[in-house]
Order: structure tokens, then sequence, then C-alpha cells
């Protein structure tokens, strides 16, 4: 098939050979073994890949956008075919021009076929890893703040750092250790207690005074 004099579609024993843009509904690649292969022309500059693109009649905020889902199918099994794992995206906050639009990233994955939270990564940098309901962020990283949050860290191993700060968000404790001094700083109107051996053996009031048991 030729337009102009320009061929645009070759059909043979093996396939289809398109010149040009294949504007589909949809797209099917059914073998034992298939692949779909993006080739960019040679060239420093040159590139190839994959665009979704979804249209709306209003932006509003919240709205996924695209997916990129991962399925299996057998014949053999009760539903024949599922989704065990995706890559979507969803538009973080309402934007009337390509210059203000923010969106993040999200992994999930199919547990007894419901998909679930893995992974978000924000418009600004935050990342944020769920726990195993995929519903609650338990570890998430503040980019802007450079900070790593989490309801609890279990570590084997050595840890290597520059403080470390135990507190309730009002009060806190903070202890640096480096090769010429061990320092511990305490906020607020706070005593500090050592125990040993089950028995509390010093304490030192915030005033200054110490008592030994």
């Amino acid at each position: 098939w030729t337009v102009n004099g320009t061929q645009r579609l070759l059909l043979n024993s093996t396939g289809i050979d398109v010149t040009g843009t294949a504007t589909m509904d949809g797209l099917t690649v059914d073998a034992v073994t298939s692949f779909i292969n993006i080739k960019g022309a040679n060239g420093d500059n040159s590139y190839s890949g994959i665009n979704l693109k979804t249209s709306w009649g209003n932006t509003s905020t919240g709205k996924s956008a695209n997916k990129l889902a991962f399925y299996a199918s057998d014949g053999d099994v009760t539903g024949g075919e599922a989704s065990f794992a995706e890559i979507s995206t969803k538009i973080d906050s309402t934007w009337s021009s390509d210059s203000d639009i923010n969106g993040s990233i999200y992994l999930r994955t199919s547990e007894a076929n419901s998909i679930k939270d893995r992974l978000r990564v924000a418009a600004n940098g935050d990342i944020s890893f769920y726990e195993d309901t995929g519903t609650t962020a338990k570890l998430t990283w503040d980019a802007s703040a450079e900070l790593l949050t989490t309801t609890g860290l279990d570590v084997t191993g050595t840890a290597t750092m520059d403080g470390l700060a135990v507190g309730n968000g009002t009060q806190q404790s903070r202890m640096y250790i480096d090769a010429d001094e061990v320092s511990q700083l305490i906020d607020g109107s706070v005593r500090y207690d050592i125990w040993t051996g089950g028995d509390k053996t010093m304490r030192l009031d915030s005033n200054g005074d110490i008592s030994f048991y």
C-alpha cells in the first residue's frame, strides 16, 4: 500500500511493515514467546521509547493517569488470567498548563488477586515504602529535608552516623561520639538516670545535682 508513491504498509507472509505511525484501539501480542522491539535510528541524538498518554475533560487532582500492568495467563487455573504487578502514575495537583503539573509514580504488586501499593515516588522526590497491607507508608524519605523516617529500624551489622537523636517530638536526647569526646544532650527539664543490673545507680537532674544509689 502506497501513498503518493511512498510505501506506507507492506503485508507479507512474515507480518506487516509500517512506515510512519500506526494508530490503533489496542494491541495484542500472542505467542509462546513474544517480544516488542523498539529501535531508534543510529546516531548520538537518536532515542526510542514508549509514550503513554491519557486525555481528560478536566484536570482534577488525584486522577490515575497511565498504567503498565503485568499479567499471567493459564487456562488450567480458576479465572485464567490475573494481574500480579503494575507500574502506575497519578496526578497530584490541579493543573492548568504543562508547566504546573505534578505527578507520582507507584510500584504495586498483587497479593491474593488484590493490587497493593509497595513504593511511591512523588513529584518533589519524596519516596514512600508501604507496609504489608499496602495502605500506610512506614518508611519515608523527605527529599527537601534530606530526612529518612520510619516507625522502626532493626540493623544487623554496623550503623555509621554523625549523631543519634531519640525523642517523642517535643523532648529529645542526642548523643554525639567522635575521636575526641562523647556528648549527650537532653532537652528540657529531664533527669538522666543510669541503671545497671535492673537497679538505678545514678541520677543527674537538670539543675546539676547528682545522686548515687
